[in-house]
């Protein structure tokens, strides 16, 4: 187990801060999350998290957590990891 943690790639990012800054509310720090989590690890295909956000996503909200989701691609592209495993 203790061999897997000294494989992780360690990232000092503050989303909640950057989220409110940029997306003008807190409440969508799990879709910038989300975005940071596709793009880090592709697990699942660009196209279809966008897609979920779309249907998700209050109609009246669609515009934030699309600049949400640029939020977290632009987050992770910026930043230096800590510790890299």
């Amino acid at each position: 187990m203790q061999g897997d943690i000294l494989d992780w790639t360690v990232y000092s990012i503050p989303i909640i801060a950057d989220t409110e800054r940029e997306v003008g509310t807190v409440v969508l720090t799990s879709v910038v999350s989300l975005a940071m989590t596709q793009k880090l690890t592709n697990i699942i295909e660009y196209d279809n998290m966008v897609s979920f956000v779309k249907a998700w996503a209050p109609r009246n909200y669609l515009e934030e957590n699309l600049k949400a989701i640029d939020l977290g691609y632009k987050l992770i592209e910026n930043c230096v990891p800590l510790r890299k495993g």
